[in-house]
């Protein structure tokens, strides 16, 4: 039996991008840049299909410092990334959907979003440019950090920057998301505190699975949207139309309030769990009975009756909670295909 994929819907205080390889895909800039990096270097012994492997997500500081300690300096390192763009950057293309959900998120009433790159400020703010982007006013490069990712720091700083540090005793009011492609990266976001978003752009679905640390993980950005932002809760709501995979022990995250009775429905396979609210910093899973259209509040009724497609789409989800019923816990679709 087949079943569509449904929306899943996230409400979160914070939205945490890394830049390469989530917002622009630079990859072939950079590995032409590292490829000729040695060039001018005879001194030093430089293996570029080893070095290019062990380097994406680091600061280009601590790849120097690493594989070229002589030439390690931070004044060398943003030298190098400014020269980039301007060598390298007709390489360098979006990453689907990155403009349009960056400037949904530029429009909102207040800036809920930041970026934690291991690229230095110059290197962060001429992709931007290129891309034709707002910088968000919380823009964590390599030149605002100690320690670079895998630590923590880059993302501390930003959820902090955004008035969402970790809250030990109250997780549950400080909600943040990390969108991330490359290990480094999703180890620090990981680290501080975030549910992660994997975006297959430098590795493939597999390689993020098998590093078990991605909760969602997407092709690219072109169906990711928001969906709204609650200025009582401080939330904004992010909707992943379409996604590659789910973490089995990340079901459902508090769903939006258009959707029925505040339930998010999420394909696993062959069953669809429906109902089960988790919440997204404490994991902490509660589950109750499915309720009708009656629960809404009027004000979200007139949000469905106003918005044609929206409505029809709550018709859709209507039909297919008709067909579900309980099992162990779960909840399961019947189909015609299903034998008694």
């Amino acid at each position: 039996m087949t079943i569509t994929k449904q929306p899943i819907s996230l409400k979160v205080n914070a939205c945490l991008f890394d830049v390469d390889g989530t917002i622009i895909i630079s990859k072939l800039a950079v590995q032409a840049f590292w490829r000729h990096f040695a060039d001018d270097k005879p001194e030093i012994e430089w293996d570029y299909d080893h070095v290019i492997k062990l380097i994406h997500g680091r600061r280009t500081y601590d790849a120097i410092l690493e594989f070229a300690p002589s030439y390690a300096t931070v004044e060398y390192a943003n030298e190098c990334e400014r020269s980039i763009p301007a060598k390298y950057g007709e390489y360098s293309v979006e990453v689907p959907g990155a403009v349009k959900l960056c400037r949904s998120l530029n429009n909102l009433p207040k800036e809920k979003w930041s970026v934690a790159t291991s690229g230095t400020r110059d290197l962060a703010t001429q992709w931007f440019k290129i891309l034709d982007i707002k910088k968000p006013t919380s823009f964590i490069t390599a030149n605002d950090v100690d320690n670079g990712k895998p630590h923590p720091e880059p993302y501390l700083k930003g959820r902090n920057n955004l008035g969402y540090p970790i809250n030990v005793e109250h997780p549950e009011l400080s909600k943040a998301v990390v969108f991330e492609d490359a290990p480094a990266g999703i180890t620090a976001g990981k680290d501080a505190g975030c549910k992660i978003i994997g975006i297959a752009t430098t590795f493939s679905v597999e390689d993020l699975k098998k590093w078990n640390k991605c909760d969602i993980i997407i092709n690219d950005l072109t169906h990711v949207r928001l969906g709204g932002y609650d200025s009582e809760t401080d939330e904004v709501e992010l909707i992943f139309e379409d996604y590659e995979w789910v973490s089995p022990d990340f079901q459902t995250c508090r769903a939006s309030k258009i959707t029925l009775a505040g339930s998010c429905l999420l394909a696993v396979g062959s069953v669809i769990a429906v109902h089960i609210i988790q919440d997204i910093e404490t994991d902490q899973i509660r589950q109750g009975p499915i309720k009708d259209a009656a629960r809404m509040s009027e004000k979200t009724q007139r949000k469905l009756t106003n918005n044609k497609e929206e409505h029809l789409y709550q018709q859709e989800l209507r039909k297919k909670y008709e067909q579900m019923q309980p099992l162990n816990g779960k909840i399961i679709t019947k189909s015609s295909d299903d034998k008694e």
